[in-house]
């Protein structure tokens, strides 16, 4: 959820340091989000047998993408200005794969 974003937009931005120590982390998530994308896609016919459950996926993670996208932006905000465009790219390969999911459950 977004229910962090106040704490990390009250905050004091990172030293560099501590930017490429988050960027570390960040492709730890950015694998693990890909990886149960791609998970439940690969359930998708089964999910598919019970009715409105692809509607409810695809709301689910529209919904989670939203909420990543705003945390996202609140870390990239407190990123030193020489590491932002790498952090943006970071977090939109997590968009990226909640997109996938997204269009699967969608179609």
């Amino acid at each position: 959820t977004s229910s962090g974003v106040p704490d990390i937009m009250a905050s004091e931005s990172l030293t560099l340091n501590d930017a490429l120590q988050l960027q570390d982390l960040a492709g730890t998530l950015t694998t693990k989000v890909q990886t149960v994308v791609s998970d439940l896609t690969a359930k998708k016919a089964q999910i598919d047998m019970v009715p409105n459950a692809s509607k409810a996926v695809a709301d689910t993670l529209t919904q989670q993408k939203a909420a990543g996208n705003m945390f996202a932006s609140a870390v990239v905000s407190k990123v030193p200005t020489i590491g932002q465009t790498i952090a943006k790219q970071q977090t939109d390969q997590i968009a990226a794969a909640f997109d996938m999911g997204i269009q699967a459950f969608s179609a």
